[in-house]
């Protein structure tokens, strides 16, 4: 996961989502544990969030037999995030 404006270095991220469109995130960073949950909408062919804290949608491509989600989002003071997720093995 990259933010903007950058931090010293990316961090990890699990997101896992459920058939029903809940899910769950969790990255372990040098600051502390970012983690939350939610329930995705499907508008236009991308998972949507949005809560107090701020916004985020995913969309999921497939090429090659390779599938990735990208995932951006915003927090309300105003730090991007950005994260191309593959499915775990």
């Amino acid at each position: 996961m990259r933010a903007t404006p950058r931090s010293r270095e990316d961090d990890w991220v699990t997101l896992i989502i459920r058939e029903d469109g809940a899910y769950a995130f969790e990255t372990v960073r040098t600051i502390g544990i970012m983690h939350g949950q939610g329930t995705f909408t499907l508008t236009d062919g991308k998972l949507r969030a949005e809560s107090e804290r701020g916004w985020i949608e995913a969309t999921l491509y497939e090429e090659g037999g390779r599938r990735m989600l990208k995932v951006i989002g915003a927090a309300k003071d105003g730090v991007q995030y950005l994260a191309e997720l593959d499915p775990k093995k």
